[in-house]
């Protein structure tokens, strides 16, 4: 049909791979600026994540399962620029085995949000790792930066808890 995927060959790769898992992380912030506008946040968590790799042939890709578990912590700054802007930035560090092997990285994050409410906000956060191989990129024998961007919502529960 004259039609090109240029996706196929990666689709193919990630239909074969199946994952279950959890992540739990708790944080804190405190104002340290007597206008409260800046904060201190830290936050600790864990992960455990499942990783099965189904190859029905051909590939060259064995197939594998693997559990993936580990810890992570991290610092920063937020501050509220204006009334509804805020900006964030922090460093985070990751140690656990993943696929088998150990693993360590080191992500700073940079952000900002938009307070739509008191209660309603959207935000858009970069993450850049010194790991420069993905889980994916691990499992497919590729380079795919480590590096991401997230866009998200937030919605928050009854104001500030601390």
């Amino acid at each position: 049909d004259g039609s090109v995927d240029i996706f196929d060959d990666f689709n193919d790769i990630l239909g074969k791979i199946g994952t279950d898992g959890y992540s739990v992380t708790l944080g804190y912030h405190a104002p340290i600026t007597s206008s409260g506008n800046t904060q201190f946040v830290a936050d600790i968590g864990y992960f455990d994540l499942d990783v099965d790799f189904r190859d029905d042939g051909g590939e060259g890709f064995d197939s594998f399962s693997d559990s993936n578990k580990g810890y992570n912590i991290g610092f920063g700054l937020r501050s509220m620029i204006g009334e509804k802007v805020e900006l964030e930035g922090g460093i985070t560090w990751t140690d656990g085995e993943v696929l088998g092997s150990d693993y360590r990285d080191t992500s700073v994050r940079l952000g900002g949000r938009y307070h739509w409410t008191p209660n309603f906000s959207s935000g858009l956060l970069v993450n850049i790792n010194d790991s420069k191989s993905s889980t994916i990129g691990v499992l497919t024998g590729g380079s795919i930066g480590g590096d991401s961007a997230t866009l998200d919502v937030r919605w928050s529960f009854g104001g500030d808890v601390f």
